[in-house]
């Protein structure tokens, strides 16, 4: 009796210590805290719902580029993980996380999402106290920021058209087809750019050098497909000049 008494006094002791261990995720010092190296599984971004994969075959992908998960970075809850595998779904506007080494996919929570980065590109959640007037809440990406900011954001339509899928061995074609939407913030308001043109019209008293800038530059011969380009260094010579 008096040795199971004990044994349950020491692992009552035990307790407190491991919960310790097991939340102990705050900055270090010295720099940078890869908080993900030091609690692994048990990091607070895991803790989200299991990614459920649409039931049906598709063509194309739902995500913003493509199916492959990038190492990146993610801000969470005011604190920043590191080497994390990250995937922007840009048809449900759900950021995802893959366990390192499994298939395994967690979709973050976004309350507590500021901004993250990977594969090259930057991205920011715009709700709560981020919200910008002239935006729906969600994930956009950052393609220049100065003075003022050009955002973009990318949108997977589920499309379904009739005919007949030989590969899906489908009587219909189930597709994503991608959308792309273009935004100037300025003085925290933002405003929609389609065109090249669009630039000349926000900002008149430039209307004649910006005109200029993109001739001089080829910009105007380039196709759709560089609009991140192109837009990119129109905004930077605007904020610039």
């Amino acid at each position: 009796m008096k040795y199971i008494l004990l044994s349950l006094w020491l692992l009552l002791l035990s307790v407190p210590v491991c919960l310790l261990k097991a939340q102990d995720y705050g900055p270090k010092a010295g720099g940078n805290y890869d908080y993900v190296a030091d609690a692994k599984i048990d990091a607070a971004i895991f803790r989200g719902p299991v990614y459920v994969k649409y039931p049906y075959t598709l063509r194309g992908t739902p995500y913003a580029y493509s199916d492959d998960f990038k190492e990146g970075r993610l801000r969470y809850n005011s604190k920043e993980y590191k080497s994390v595998m990250l995937n922007l779904d840009a048809s449900r506007d759900e950021l995802h996380l893959r366990m390192h080494d499994t298939h395994l996919t967690i979709v973050v929570d976004k309350e507590y999402v500021s901004d993250f980065s990977y594969g090259g590109h930057d991205f920011l959640n715009v709700a709560g106290n981020r919200s910008i007037a002239g935006l729906a809440d969600g994930y956009y990406e950052v393609l220049y920021k100065g003075n003022v900011t050009l955002l973009k954001k990318t949108v997977q339509k589920f499309s379904e058209s009739s005919g007949v899928d030989v590969a899906a061995e489908a009587s219909s074609l189930k597709q994503f087809v991608a959308k792309h939407y273009y935004y100037i913030v300025k003085d925290g308001v933002a405003v929609q750019i389609k065109k090249r043109g669009d630039f000349t019209k926000h900002y008149r008293e430039k209307k004649g050098a910006i005109k200029q800038f993109i001739k001089s530059n080829g910009l105007n011969l380039l196709g759709k497909e560089s609009e991140d380009m192109v837009f990119s260094r129109i905004m930077e010579f605007i904020d610039k000049n």
